[in-house]
Formats: C-alpha cells, sequence, structure tokens
C-alpha cells in the first residue's frame, strides 16, 4: 500500500511537472548542444557575440541556448527587445539575474545596473538617486564645475595632442587618461594628478569589469564558484579587481567622506553623503549607506571608460580609415565655430555629417554587443513564445547592428544611410533609426 501511495505521488509529481513545463506558447528553437554542458564549449570570452550572432541567423528572432546551468534566451530582433519594456512584460521581466560580478565585487548586487530585483522601490530610488546627482550639476549645485571641467580638458588633451603635432604617437592611450582626470574630477571636484594611484586604479577596475560580466566567464564562474579559489586566470581576475577596487573606495570614498563639507557640494561623491548624513539627521534608515555610495561609484567609473571611451576610440578608428569622413566633419564644424565661436552640445544638430558618422560608428564597431541581461522569477508567456522560469534574456544588438535584412551591407562603413536625400538627419522615427 506504501509503495502504491509513493509510485501515484511520484506520478501526480510527473504529471504536475509536465503541465507546468507546456504552455500554449511556441517553443524556442536553438542549438542542442552538449548533455548538462550544453553550448559552453562553444563560447570563448573573446567570441561570445559572434556564436550569439551564429545561432540569431540560424534559428530567427528568438533562440534558446543552455550554457550549464543557465537557460540564455537571445533577442535577435528591436521588437523583441523592445517588448521587454511594455506594461505587460515589465513586472515580470525588469530583474536582473545573478551574476558574480555583482554578487562579489558589488556587496550583493547592490549597484542600479546589478541590482537582482527591478521592480521594487528599492531600485526604484537608486536610479533616482543618480538622476538627482546629476541633476544638481546641471542646476548649479557645483557653480564652478563646467568652467573647471572646459579648462581641464583644454588644459590636458588638448595640450598634449598639440606637443605630438607632426609626430606620430598613441592616441588611446592619451584618451585614456584624459578620461580618468576627467571622470576623478566628476566624483570628487578635484583635478587629479597624472599619477595618482586613483587612475590606474579606475583603468584597471574598468579592464577587469569587462572581463568579468562576459557571460563565457560569468557562466563559468556562476555555475563553478570555486574556481576563483583556483590558481589560474579566474583567480587572477578576481584579485586584480578587487586591488583596484580597494584603491578607489580609498581615493574617492573614504577620503571624500572624512573631507567632507556640510552644505558644499564639490562631486558627485559628496551628494550621496549629504543625502547619507540627511538621513541620519533625520532619523530615518539610511538608503546611501555606505556601500550603496560605493557601488555607484564603482558603476558610474566602469560605465564612463567603457562606453565613452570605447565611442571614442571606435569613432577614431573609423575615421583613420575613412579620412573622407575627417574632411567632411572639419568643414561642419569650421562653419558652426565661425567667428571664434566655442562648440556647444547644441552645435551637433547643425552638423549631420558628424551624427551620422557617430550613429554608424555604433552600429559598424557596436560597443555594448550584449544587452545587460534581464531574467524572469516565472514561467511566462512572451510574445507568443514559452518562457521557461528563471531563464536570462539577452538582447543580441551585435546580430541585430549587422543583420542584412535590415543593412543591406551591414560590413560597409557608411555613414550616408542616415542621412535623407537632402544630407540632413533621418527623422527619429525612421526605421533604421529603431533598430
Amino acid at each position: 500500500m506504501i509503495h502504491f501511495i509513493f509510485l501515484m505521488l511520484g506520478f501526480l509529481l510527473m504529471l504536475y511537472q509536465l503541465i507546468n513545463s507546456k504552455t500554449k506558447g511556441k517553443q524556442i528553437p536553438g542549438p542542442k548542444g552538449l548533455p548538462i554542458f550544453g553550448c559552453s564549449f562553444y563560447l570563448s570570452a573573446e567570441n561570445t557575440h559572434v556564436k550569439y550572432a551564429e545561432f540569431a541567423k540560424s534559428y530567427g528572432d528568438i533562440c534558446e541556448v543552455q550554457l550549464l546551468k543557465n537557460n540564455v534566451i537571445l533577442l535577435n530582433s528591436s521588437d523583441l527587445i523592445n517588448a521587454i519594456s511594455e506594461d505587460k512584460y515589465k513586472q515580470y521581466l525588469n530583474d536582473r539575474p545573478e551574476t558574480f560580478y555583482g554578487e562579489n565585487i558589488l556587496f550583493g548586487s547592490q549597484s542600479t545596473a546589478f541590482y537582482k530585483d527591478g521592480y521594487c522601490h528599492t531600485h526604484d530610488n537608486l536610479r533616482k538617486g543618480f538622476a538627482r546627482a546629476v541633476y544638481a550639476f546641471e542646476h548649479g549645485h557645483c557653480s564652478s564645475f563646467d568652467a573647471d571641467l572646459k579648462t581641464l580638458i583644454e588644459d590636458d588633451l588638448a595640450k598634449d595632442i598639440k606637443l605630438h603635432a607632426g609626430t606620430a604617437f598613441e592616441f588611446t592611450s592619451m584618451i585614456q587618461k584624459s578620461l580618468t582626470r576627467v571622470l576623478a574630477f566628476v566624483l570628487t571636484g578635484e583635478i587629479c594628478n597624472d599619477n595618482d594611484d586613483g587612475l590606474v586604479a579606475i583603468i584597471e577596475y574598468t579592464d577587469m569589469v569587462n572581463i568579468m560580466v562576459n557571460p563565457s566567464i560569468n557562466n563559468m564562474l556562476t555555475s563553478f564558484p570555486f574556481l576563483h579559489k583556483i590558481p589560474g586566470p579566474y583567480a587572477s581576475y578576481l584579485a586584480t579587481i578587487l586591488r583596484a577596487k580597494h584603491v578607489i573606495v580609498q581615493r574617492f570614498f573614504i577620503h571624500q567622506k572624512e573631507s567632507y563639507t556640510p552644505g558644499t557640494i564639490r562631486g558627485f561623491v559628496d551628494f550621496y553623503i549629504k543625502q547619507q548624513n540627511e538621513d541620519l539627521e533625520s532619523g530615518k534608515e539610511i538608503f546611501f549607506t555606505d556601500e550603496k555610495i560605493i557601488c555607484q561609484i564603482l558603476e558610474l567609473c566602469a560605465s564612463v571608460m567603457l562606453t565613452t571611451w570605447g565611442a571614442i576610440v571606435n569613432t577614431f578608428l573609423c575615421l583613420v580609415n575613412h579620412p573622407e569622413y575627417q574632411d567632411k566633419i572639419f568643414e561642419e564644424l569650421s562653419n558652426v565655430a565661425c567667428y571664434n565661436k566655442s562648440l556647444e552640445y547644441g552645435d551637433k544638430a547643425k552638423c549631420p555629417t558628424l551624427e551620422a558618422v557617430e550613429m554608424e560608428v555604433h552600429r559598424y564597431v557596436t560597443g555594448f554587443p550584449l544587452l545587460l541581461p534581464r531574467s524572469n522569477k516565472h514561467h511566462l508567456m512572451f510574445e507568443g513564445y514559452n518562457l521557461p522560469k528563471d531563464s536570462i534574456l539577452v538582447g543580441n544588438v551585435w546580430y541585430i547592428h549587422h543583420d542584412e535584412k535590415i543593412w543591406g551591407d551591414p560590413w560597409n562603413f557608411r555613414p550616408e544611410r542616415w542621412l535623407n536625400g537632402q544630407g540632413f538627419l533621418i527623422s527619429s522615427d525612421h526605421v533604421l533609426r529603431k533598430k
């Protein structure tokens, strides 16, 4: 009798799992991979975006890739990526999957970008806190900020370039050094010397973030977390990023907090310290704890260096290989800057070739080939497809930006695709600008 009961319970459990594993949705196609390992052996830190593009070409707008314990869903069309933000899905698809980087470097994923519960008040307050910090700068809380920043760029980068006029020099490191000085100034309101340890730490930290968030590396570290304790590349990655993080914390948080004067906002970090003190004085629970502030600092360092520096370097790479656009951009800027007028951000709208080149660079040399992943806590029907619980959704931007069905000649650098017949930038509702 007991055996019969257990047999029936087992049967009912299997029936329950079978029912819950199937919905009315379509099954997502994808490569079979190997038992247990899935497609893990096909990927490396260098080729992940290339392999994902191959999968997209083979299986269509959406495909499923098994990587050890991780079930990855590749979104290979802009329509599916945009669908995530629709009201009917955003409550279920706004979370972030757990990452080794977020858990071990960001105090259990306490940063805005890696916070795991993306549909809660904490995540909302993190986003609003960053927006308020930016607003503080834009509306004069740091009265001399703009002037000091302009002076820093002119005295630093422009003078260095002039010193090398007429000679060959290594440009990317010069841009990197200048950008780290600007970033340090944004954080603290102080201009750092070239030999400041904090500048070197920012570069080291950013390099390691770029490695550790790579899907291939993260997949191994989340599936086999003991790997970072074994001598080898994973242990080296962790040791390097922790060392750089320590220097950044000491230089841009501890020092800033110890020298903070109430009522004076010198830089980005001071704004968060001010918020922390206000909560403390009012008796409220402190929202921006030291750990959250440090996460904001680390996230700003990584995001600025990986996006801005990458975009600048990629732009010059394309211009060096296509010098004809150098002349066109120079002519546009010269027309705008006539009579010794200083260039402003708003002047970019008067330079359609410059904007077209900028858009084509972002498409041709996609800085972030894969969007930060999302996850779903519940089994879900997504755009007619059966989406298993705890899937990892990844926007396959590299593939979309090089899809022949959209661009025709995706491997040609052709900024003219962004201009209309009159030579002006195509409108924001044009089909290409929605991709």
